[in-house]
């Protein structure tokens, strides 16, 4: 998975080649190693009925992250689909 990979990695490529890569580079490794991390901020919610409190992480929303965008690619592709014509 892409995220592993950035959060073992990530870091070290970047110290080792910052001044070679755009600054948009960096940006998407970050977000998606901050991805379903308190980084990425926290909502808390609580059980009406047991009070019990729930932390949910939230999502970078990066256009370049796989864990983000699957569900609106899925949702791109469908309608695609849903407009190619009959055939082989």
């Amino acid at each position: 998975m892409i995220k592993e990979i950035f959060k073992k990695y990530g870091d070290n490529y970047i110290d080792r080649f910052s001044d070679n890569i755009p600054f948009a580079h960096i940006k998407v490794i970050k977000a998606i190693q901050d991805c379903g991390t308190e980084a990425s901020g926290v909502i808390t919610s609580m059980c009406e009925q047991c009070k019990t409190l729930e932390k949910h992480y939230c999502s970078c929303g990066n256009r370049n992250c796989p864990l983000c965008q699957h569900r609106k690619s899925q949702i791109w592709l469908d309608k695609r689909m849903q407009e190619q014509l009959p055939g082989p």
